[in-house]
């Protein structure tokens, strides 16, 4: 039989690792994004802020788990029923978090996509590199990728599913 304390470190461990690496899914996409959007300011950075936040909620859950594990004592030990609760608090957020910057990694790189463009030289139709190149598809420059209200809001929908784990999370640890 797993123990009580076993099942509340794994929460932890689960919050902060799918956590994580929902973030860092959406982070890579984001950065990539940011330098193709130069001139946008500090827009071009809001996808990157927005997947950034997803790690910080498996932090926030994986502290509440470790308080938790450090209240118990030899008197009052921490039961199953809690070991279990703070197992599924950490998957909850985990799980929502990885799906959320899977789904900005994503919508990012479809928005990159269908925002891409040719250049025609040689007679031939090549991709144009990250950064330079010639034409103009963007705010304020050559080869630059839009950002629109749509971008900001759609990310915002997106990283808010990460949101609704961490507050079920919250809930179930309690």
């Amino acid at each position: 039989m797993a123990s009580p304390q076993l099942m509340a470190g794994l929460g932890a461990v689960a919050a902060l690792l799918l956590c994580s690496a929902g973030s860092a899914l959406a982070s890579a996409t984001s950065g990539i994004f940011a330098t193709k959007s130069p001139s946008a300011g500090v827009w071009s950075y809001a996808p990157i802020v927005i997947s950034g936040v997803l790690a910080i909620y498996g932090t926030i859950i994986a502290v509440i788990i470790q308080h938790q594990m450090s209240l118990s004592s030899s008197d009052n030990p921490l039961t199953m029923d809690e070991g279990y609760k703070l197992l599924t608090s950490g998957l909850s957020v985990g799980v929502a978090c990885l799906c959320s910057g899977m789904g900005i990694n994503k919508f990012i790189d479809m928005h990159m996509t269908q925002h891409s463009y040719s250049v025609t030289t040689n007679d031939e139709q090549e991709r144009a590199p990250l950064l330079g190149g010639s034409g103009n598809n963007g705010i304020g420059g050559k080869n630059e990728l839009p950002v629109t209200w749509t971008l900001v809001f759609t990310m915002c929908f997106l990283e808010a599913i990460g949101l609704y784990g961490l507050i079920v999370a919250l809930f179930i640890a309690g």
